[in-house]
């Protein structure tokens, strides 16, 4: 479109790329106040990255960092859901269901339990109750999971995933990279269930697919772990 072209030839000229490592600049944060302001409450924190898979990844090295920072490292375990897909780099492949894309490097992966989806997400609190103080936390496609067959999720179904996270003290990660910017009749899947998430995975709505760019928001009580070490 021209008039994208003609703002990513701009902002070339200004400014091309700044790492995010002691340093920020004005277009950042202006977007991540633009995000901030239609994400599901709760959250306020930011970190981009580059696609989905890599959002996703940054959700689960948060998630696993903030336990370890708790001196809780033996939370690693995550639960996931039988289907899932979650991108292409190793802890997204992980989280995603080997069948039938990830099945020759699934000995290389983390440990994932996974679960079907049912109605209220009884299969989510089961394995977390298994689990113990070895769950570190909860990753779903909110609503629809894509790569499976555009499988449609029952009404109840993250309600009762959330109400499991909140029973058993583990963070909810919610896959919107497929789902959000207005793919389910919201802007984001989860408040179509009226769910808020600890942590939201964006990328592919973002941009409309002109430049790679993703972003992980995570809530402040996820943050603390980190601001308190």
């Amino acid at each position: 479109h021209p008039r994208i072209a003609e703002a990513i030839a701009a902002q070339a000229k200004r400014l091309d790329h700044v790492l995010f490592a002691g340093a920020t600049h004005e277009p950042a944060v202006q977007l991540a106040e633009q995000l901030l302001a239609i994400a599901p409450s709760g959250l306020s924190r930011v970190f981009y990255s580059d696609d989905g898979s890599t959002a996703v990844e940054v959700a689960l090295k948060m998630v696993l960092q903030a336990w370890a920072q708790r001196g809780a490292p033996e939370r690693s375990v995550f639960v996931a859901l039988e289907g899932a897909y979650h991108g292409d780099t190793f802890g997204a492949m992980a989280a995603g269901d080997p069948e039938p894309f990830f099945t020759m490097l699934a000995p290389l992966f983390f440990r994932v339990q996974r679960v079907p989806v049912d109605a209220g997400g009884a299969a989510v609190a089961t394995a977390l109750q298994a689990l113990g103080e070895r769950a570190a936390g909860v990753i779903v496609e909110p609503l629809l999971q894509g790569a499976a067959g555009m499988r449609v999720q029952p009404s109840g179904f993250l309600p009762g995933v959330r109400a499991a996270c909140t029973a058993h003290g583990v963070p909810l990660v919610a896959d919107e990279v497929f789902t959000g910017f207005g793919r389910t009749g919201t802007m984001f899947a989860c408040e179509r269930a009226g769910v808020r998430p600890d942590v939201l995975c964006l990328a592919k709505g973002l941009t409309g697919g002109t430049l790679p760019l993703a972003v992980t928001l995570a809530s402040e009580d996820l943050f603390a772990a980190f601001l308190h070490h």
